[in-house]
């Protein structure tokens, strides 16, 4: 039998992948685009917390600057998106994430 919320869970990890790596990576042009996949899940993952560009860094393993560079990009991104698609990064986080 399929387990129809691991499939939803599965498609929309696929979208979000998509997103990541053509929609931002290529055009900021980021190399290391598992870094950008990795910070996305993080904080998609801990919705509720509050970080400091530095606390972030060191969770993730990126440096501070950069850490800062990609939450421009994510936040360039979703406006993009917002406006073409009326997409919700929030709505997104949720189905992702539930509960």
């Amino acid at each position: 039998m399929v387990d129809v919320q691991a499939t939803k869970n599965e498609i929309l990890v696929m979208y979000v992948r998509n997103i990541l790596y053509q929609d931002i990576a290529p055009p900021f042009s980021i190399k290391k685009a598992v870094d950008l996949e990795n910070l996305f899940f993080y904080l998609a993952s801990n919705i509720a917390s509050l970080y400091s560009f530095n606390k972030l860094a060191a969770l993730v393993g990126l440096n501070d600057k950069t850490v800062k560079e990609y939450l421009g990009y994510f936040s360039a991104q979703h406006g993009a998106q917002s406006q073409s698609k009326n997409v919700s990064c929030q709505g997104l986080t949720s189905q992702l994430f539930p509960g």
